[in-house]
């Protein structure tokens, strides 16, 4: 097990866009449930940590491009 920590500098478009990701799914739950299945699809298939980020970027810019 690990922990996850996001840290950004004030004003950093880094923040805006992680606020943006999270606010969809707390506003939309299909999207949430649809998140959490491909996490756990991703797990199940063993994908390594390295991996992990790159396996979930095509998600997470179709959702960022829906907030914008």
């Amino acid at each position: 097990d690990y922990i996850h920590v996001h840290a950004y500098e004030k004003g950093d478009s880094k923040l805006r866009r992680h606020i943006q990701f999270r606010d969809a799914h707390i506003q939309n739950r299909e999207l949430l449930i649809e998140y959490n299945a491909l996490k756990q699809g991703l797990v199940a298939n063993c994908v390594s940590r390295q991996d992990y980020p790159e396996a979930k970027a095509a998600y997470i810019q179709r959702i960022l491009s829906l907030t914008s």
